[in-house]
């Protein structure tokens, strides 16, 4: 288990820090989260186009692989508390001058599309430097890493499922798409002076020391492609990132494709659709408060294997014949199993990485699996259409039920298992 003085740093435990940093990502990240729904309402009703909405939700989806790409270095070499306030001013600036360029009666579409994906560009450079912060202040709280990480996971649940959507819902309708996007910039300003008064860490990046791989680096490629070598050559992160990435396949499948056509077809009701996303948000919260609590006292790789064998099983229960209740079940015993897999794969990234490698590690992992929502969404889309509803549902739940026999009997995971606990 993690010792959170493992550094030798052995001033009074000071949790203001950690408490800080989760406010402002939960603070920043509903302004990210209104600002993407905010965003296809105020293209659909200024355009009055489908299209022009699909293009900018294209735009939305395709900006944070392009920043994950690029930002982990600019991540390392600033600092993670500087990226962390620059990235939160860029975000605000750029969301500003959507409405500002509105009521001027100067913003044409193509412009419209550059402020929306550099808006989506800014934040990943942020999340990256807030989640890159965690290892520092959880060891002057005295914190155990799977704890502060799930308040982290918390913080950044709550914002993104609970209150942007009942906040952009509301504000939209009572102050119109254009003001909500004034409130998003709002936000943002919110978090910069969170960051900015409460949160001091010694830097770490290039200047304080570069770990040995980047001594031979000779240019900026190298360095960018640094954080992606990294997670390929380390045995733990061999074992997790393809499964995070079959899970956010199938998961954006379910959430893109197969849920909707399942309500519709079955109950012909959109509550339900919201009914079924609910329980899994409130297994996932659950499952993440239950970590925090306990995530310390267990095997990593136990319980890398037990969330992952729930959610299976929560899965096949969902394709049982239809009956609202067993539905609601699985979906809430699926997010039980979830809710543990971010903040842990967060605490093992954060072990395993080297401090001023940070950022292009977090980046590296963020763009790979980013990458796989979309593939898993037209996949959902085109099986539907092919094969029908119901094996499209069993093909997904055979998928995710490779994972726990594949960490379980495979001679590559279980050789890294030990490796889980260093």
């Amino acid at each position: 288990m993690a010792n959170p003085q493992a550094n030798g740093e052995s001033h009074a435990p000071d949790r203001t820090g950690i408490w800080a940093l989760a406010i402002a990502n939960g603070i920043s990240q509903t302004g990210n989260s209104m600002t993407a729904l905010a965003v296809p309402w105020f293209v659909l009703i200024t355009t009055d186009s489908a299209s022009r909405t699909g293009v900018a939700g294209a735009v939305v989806a395709l900006s944070p692989v392009a920043a994950g790409i690029v930002s982990g270095p600019i991540v390392d070499r600033l600092g993670f508390r500087a990226s962390s306030i620059i990235s939160d001013v860029l975000s605000g600036l750029t969301t500003a001058l959507i409405p500002v360029l509105y009521l001027l009666n100067w913003l044409t579409f193509s412009q419209l599309l550059v402020l929306i994906f550099l808006g989506t560009f800014f934040d990943v450079p942020g999340h990256t430097a807030r989640g890159a912060l965690v290892p520092s202040l959880a060891r002057r709280a005295g914190m155990p890493l799977e704890r502060a990480n799930s308040i982290m996971q918390i913080s950044f649940g709550a914002s993104d499922a609970v209150i942007a959507p009942l906040l952009a819902g509301v504000l939209i309708t009572a102050v119109g798409a254009a003001n909500v996007l004034f409130i998003d910039a709002g936000t943002f300003a919110v978090s910069i002076l969170i960051v900015g008064l409460l949160i001091s860490v010694k830097s770490v990046g290039a200047k304080a020391g570069e770990d040995v791989a980047d001594e031979t680096e000779s240019g900026g490629v190298e360095r960018l492609l640094a954080g992606f070598r990294f997670v390929l050559r380390d045995r733990v992160l061999q074992t997790v990132l393809p499964v995070a990435i079959l899970f956010n396949f199938v998961g954006r499948a379910y959430g893109g494709v197969l849920f909707p056509v399942y309500v519709r077809d079955e109950f012909d009701n959109p509550a339900y659709f919201g009914l079924i996303i609910s329980a899994m948000g409130l297994g996932m919260l659950a499952g993440t408060v239950l970590f925090g609590a306990y995530g310390d006292r267990f095997s990593r790789y136990n319980t890398f294997l037990a969330g992952f064998t729930l959610s299976a099983v929560a899965i096949w229960l969902f394709t049982l014949p239809v009956y609202l209740p067993t539905d609601l079940l699985a979906m809430f015993l699926f997010g039980i199993g979830m809710g543990p897999a971010n903040p842990l794969l967060q605490t093992l990234v954060q072990l395993r990485t080297p401090e001023q490698m940070l950022g292009r590690v977090l980046s590296a992992i963020f763009t790979l699996f980013t990458v796989a929502a979309p593939l898993g969404v037209l996949g959902a889309g085109l099986a539907v259409d092919t094969i029908g509803l119901r094996p499209s549902l069993l093909t997904a739940a055979a998928l995710l039920t490779v994972v726990p026999f594949w960490i379980a009997f495979a001679p590559w995971p279980r050789r890294a298992a030990p490796a889980f606990e260093e």
